[in-house]
């Protein structure tokens, strides 16, 4: 019997390669967190851009001076990063599994007026699609008419 066929587990990620040290700092930050907060998983409330906006402060904070540490923590920027990196992760992982829309006010900055807006987003959308089909029907028209 091979070894699949006891354990099938091929292709799935080998988590025992990650380094100890992350998975740690995320745990610091997080039992910071949570003692702050005082809830556990109120981290998951949190709109996606303040996240990218702490992930940039600490980043700036550590590229200054890589030993330096979150004023208010007292723990590495590095590991505040860390921490901000698995909420990204896990909040976009989450965003594609459940259909939910995703983040396109953030990923096309040209509509930032309309961050949040569920319904101004769906008429860009809409609006989006009704341009670019009078575009291709133009375009028809142009080849028609030669």
């Amino acid at each position: 019997m091979n070894d699949q066929a006891i354990k099938a587990d091929a292709g799935k990620p080998r988590l025992s390669l990650v380094p100890p040290a992350i998975i740690e700092a995320v745990g610091r930050i997080r039992t910071y967190g949570a003692a702050k907060y005082g809830a556990d998983e109120n981290w998951r409330q949190v709109e996606l851009e303040r996240y990218r906006d702490a992930l940039l402060r600490h980043l700036c904070e550590y590229l200054r001076n890589p030993a330096s540490t979150d004023e208010e923590s007292g723990l590495p920027h590095l590991e505040h990063m860390a921490c901000n990196i698995a909420f990204l992760l896990e909040l976009e992982k989450d965003m594609k599994l459940t259909n939910k829309k995703f983040d396109d006010d953030y990923r096309n900055n040209d509509v930032g007026w309309i961050k949040g807006d569920k319904g101004l987003m769906r008429i860009k959308r809409f609006l989006k699609r009704l341009l670019s089909k009078a575009r291709r029907q133009d375009g028809k028209r142009d080849l028609e008419e030669r």
